[in-house]
């Protein structure tokens, strides 16, 4: 055999070729960056982590340092501890990253330096904690010895309060004893500036506090004999103590100042040596910055020598793989390029030559492709005699076939097929969407209805515009390594016309049976169910399983055992079997207690009897709601009954609330002139038994008779005065009192009568920091029922300081009236309120309609109103609001009221209108 050099060899000394390169350049690289690595090592072991660790010595140095002013600002031992233990762990890691630079500082005495500044720091920050303690124990002190101080001058103002209270003006001590209370407040007020004085003023506060108890001292003794003079003494006395002294809160106070201002000192002590540290770090790190930039730039000029080097292999590389690759083209691929295109020929079905390419591996495919060429011709011309023959047994099938690619293009349609779909254009090149679509008129999935096995219902659309219901079976089959779909189409329209047809008859049958509601059951003469619909089972309550198989006598006796009364279920059966003829109707009483209506008519075909209808309903629910409905009545009746007689209760409880509300008031504003009066009698009897005393005795001097004269003046004044004040008031209301406690009718001024009222709210008023201001011209007088009219101003006025103005904000009401003419008067409550929203103004005189009900509204105040003015007094009430614009309640009444209605003469009852 003669020798031959193969393709395989060739490619091999090709590729031993690149590799001998690639390994010299490979060595030469290790070489190079061998040196690089040990560089590169030096660098990130060495120098790196040094300026890493000088870094984080600084910004631990700064967070120590950011750390002291929370201690120093500390007020309690907790935050004293806490900020004192953040620094220690800071300091903890100072302490660590200078044992970790230790062995990588080269210089000793810089080291020896950054660990004095730390010992530095260190110091500085025991003393600051230490002065810090003694700030916050001191502080602690003093907070204890000012409660301590306010305690005893609270004890000796209250002694001196309830002395003052009951001391008389002829004791001569109220004088003295409210200048001891005024020292005492003063001294008070000097110990509440004590914590906040300036250090230059404790003395001065000191002096100014003892001068202060000094006198509160000396005014409270008095003669000495009154009870609690020596507790007050006591109590000054341990105020003072406490004060003053080497223990005491001003000693307290200037130990404060001291530790405060050593704090501030040791702070900017703390700081410097904070910041020599961080300065020391700072200037290691850029030491050793600098360093790592002189390596680094040695380290660039070695890189670029060994690129230098590679770029000069890569070169010659570059050309040995040229030159291999000349030689590959020679000898391989333009040799596989003939026989390439022979190929390529021969596909595209041209009779191209084949050439002959040697005896190595190329020559051999070249004959193999020969052989080839010559089988594929073999074989194409069976196939065609096979696809011949398949396309006529495929127009034989009356039901279309259609060929689909994957991608939904059809490739292949039958005869039967392209009938289907009418006459046009030829089905090949469509698109499947276009031609057929699921049961929704959705796009059809192929994969879908070739994994369901089963025939699918369709729908096909005819190139006419019309589409007919189709059922359709897909295949799938693999031709050309491309997936191809075998679809059968059927049309199934007039096999769906028939079902349908069907179906429709079985719908109205059912429907006609199913949509009563009653229950429905047909037998024939000889007692066997025609039909029963499943309304009768239900509504009798029975099984149809167990009841449509069972014989006439077994159906009777189940039913019979269904009623509580089974004879007479029976008895009436017998009696209709007897008169076939027969239409019944009656209601049976079911054993649990429902109740059924049934009717039972005979039925005939063509006028002849052929059977019985049986109807049933189920009435118990109807009997039970009408029961229900007619117990319902009954309690709505007495339910309005208890209403009426609960709004009576509610009325008279309101009438009663506003009398005593008439009685605070009396207490109230008659207590001040009573009170000035009795003390003013008081008074005067105490200087007629002094001035007896010094007849007496002999010692009265005329300056002191006429003293007396000029007190027994005064008082006398003072006591005629208030005692009118008195007289009016209890005659004022005792007039209100009077109208609103019955029904009597009289003349009144308006204005005098409104004045009156609006004392007797006083109590209610002066509550509030709201102002009422009346504007009614004297000389209208009223014949009506003053107690009426009281009532509705009490309820319009309250209600307006209850509803009508914002928390914490005064608001104005004015009282206005005027003369309309013939007789009428028209009176106007106005507020500057909130004003009301459209739905509360059109239900505000409603009975029990609030919008407070949670905070005590009975909702009847308004109400009460309204029927007052309409009935008692023969007028109306309105009400003219907005949200935001205040709200005006407008009463107008006649002059002369007409009579009252005989309901309203009875104990000054009010009746609600219904």
């Amino acid at each position: 055999m003669a020798w031959r050099l193969s393709v395989r060899m060739r490619l091999l000394a090709v590729f031993g070729m690149a590799a001998l390169f690639a390994v010299i350049a490979s060595a030469m690289g290790l070489l190079a960056f061998g040196s690089v690595e040990r560089a590169q090592k030096s660098f990130l072991e060495s120098r790196l982590p040094t300026v890493e660790l000088a870094q984080a010595l600084a910004h631990r140095a700064q967070a120590v340092a950011a750390a002291a002013p929370q201690m120093v600002i500390a007020s309690t031992q907790a935050e004293r501890d806490s900020a004192g233990a953040q620094i220690s762990t800071q300091i903890a890691n100072l302490d660590r990253l200078l044992v970790a630079l230790r062995p990588r500082v080269s210089d000793r005495s810089f080291l020896e330096q950054l660990e004095a500044q730390k010992a530095d720091l260190t110091e500085a920050l025991k003393a600051l904690d230490h002065w810090v303690g003694r700030r916050i124990g001191l502080h602690r002190k003093l907070d204890e010895r000012l409660s301590e101080a306010r305690d005893r001058l609270n004890e000796a103002r209250d002694l001196l309060a309830n002395r003052l209270a009951k001391s008389s003006p002829a004791e001569g001590q109220p004088v003295r004893l409210a200048m001891a209370l005024v020292s005492i407040e003063r001294a008070a007020t000097l110990l509440e500036a004590l914590p906040l004085a300036a250090a230059g003023r404790l003395v001065r506060l000191e002096s100014a506090f003892g001068a202060e108890l000094t006198m509160a001292a000396r005014d409270s003794e008095g003669d000495g004999s009154w009870e609690g003079a020596s507790e007050v003494r006591g109590a000054l006395a341990a105020a003072e103590a406490l004060a003053r002294g080497p223990d005491s809160l001003f000693a307290t106070r200037d130990g404060l100042e001291e530790a405060e201002r050593r704090c501030e000192a040791l702070l900017v002590a703390y700081s410097q040596f904070a910041n020599r540290l961080v300065y020391s770090a700072d200037t290691l790190a850029a030491e050793t910055a600098a360093v790592m930039n002189a390596d680094g730039r040695s380290l660039t000029a070695t890189l670029g020598f060994i690129s230098l080097i590679l770029l000069a292999i890569a070169a010659l590389a570059v050309g040995g793989a040229l030159v291999m690759a000349l030689f590959a083209d020679r000898t391989i691929s333009g040799r596989l390029a003939t026989l390439r295109q022979s190929m390529a020929a021969h596909v595209a079905g041209l009779d191209a030559p084949l050439p002959d390419l040697g005896r190595d591996e190329i020559g051999e495919m070249a004959q193999a492709l020969k052989i080839f060429v010559a089988t594929i011709a073999d074989r194409e011309g069976a196939l065609k005699a096979s696809q011949d023959y398949l396309r006529a047994v495929l127009d034989a099938v009356p039901e279309g076939i259609l060929t689909i690619e994957d991608t939904g293009e059809v490739i292949g349609a039958s005869r039967s097929a392209e009938s289907l779909f009418g006459p046009g254009p030829s089905l090949i090149g469509k698109e499947l969407s276009l031609l057929i679509s699921d049961a929704q008129g959705n796009r059809l999935s192929l994969e879908g209805a070739e994994r369901a096995g089963a025939p699918q219902a369709v729908i096909a659309h005819r190139a006419d515009g019309h589409s007919f219901p189709g059922e359709i079976t897909v295949a799938g089959i693999l031709r050309d390594d491309r997936q191809i779909h075998v679809l059968s189409l059927r049309d199934i329209s007039e096999r769906q016309r028939i079902e349908a047809e069907r179906q429709r008859f079985i719908a109205l049958l059912a429907a006609a049976q199913e949509a009563t509601a009653d229950g429905l059951m047909v037998i024939d003469l000889d007692g066997a169910i025609i039909t029963c619909n499943q309304k009768y089972y239900d509504t009798v309550g029975i099984s149809p399983d167990a009841f449509a198989s069972r014989s006439r006598g077994e159906r009777l006796a189940l039913l019979a055992g269904l009623m509580a009364e089974p004879q007479y279920f029976i008895d009436r059966i017998e009696e209709m079997e007897a008169d076939p003829d027969l239409t019944a109707y009656d209601m049976l009483h079911l054993a649990d207690g429902r109740l059924i209506e049934r009717y039972s008519s005979p039925f005939k075909v063509g006028g002849i009897l052929a059977g019985r209808l049986w109807s049933v309903r189920d009435i118990t629910e109807r009997e039970k709601a009408r029961a229900e409905l007619t117990e319902a009545k009954e309690a709505a009746e007495r339910a309005l009954s208890d209403l009426k007689d609960a709004q009576r209760n509610l009325v008279e409880a309101e009438k009663m609330a506003a009398l005593g509300q008439l009685v605070a008031g009396i207490a109230h504003e008659i207590n001040t002139p009573v009170g000035i009066t009795v003390t003013a009698a008081s008074f005067i009897a105490d200087e007629a038994k002094a001035m007896r005393t010094l007849i007496d005795g002999g010692t009265l001097r005329r300056s002191r008779f006429a003293g007396f004269l000029e007190a027994l003046r005064e008082s006398s004044t003072l006591l005629l005065s208030n005692a009118n004040r008195a007289a009016e008031l209890i005659q004022s209301f005792k007039q209100v009192a009077v109208d609103q406690t019955s029904d009597e009718r009289r003349t009144f001024d308006l204005a005098h009568y409104v004045a009156e009222v609006l004392i007797s709210l006083g109590p209610s008023l002066r509550k509030l920091p709201h102002k009422v201001t009346v504007d009614i011209p004297p000389g209208v007088i009223l014949d009506s029922y003053p107690g009426a009219l009281a009532q509705i101003l009490a309820n319009v006025v309250l209600n307006a300081l209850s509803h009508a103005f914002l928390p914490q904000r005064a608001g104005l009401i004015t009282l206005t009236a005027h003369e309309t003419g013939e007789g009428v008067v028209e009176l106007r409550i106005t507020d500057n309120g909130r004003g009301m929203s459209p739905e509360v103004r059109d239900q505000v005189f409603e009975p029990f309609f609030t919008t407070t009900r949670g905070a005590g509204g009975s909702g009847l105040g308004l109400h009460i109103a309204y029927n007052l003015a309409n009935r008692t007094l023969g007028g109306r009430i309105g009400v003219d609001s907005a949200p935001g614009q205040g709200t005006t309640f407008i009463v107008t009444i006649p002059r002369v009221a007409p009579p009252a209605p005989q309901a309203l003469r009875s104990s000054g009852t009010i009746i609600l209108d219904q």
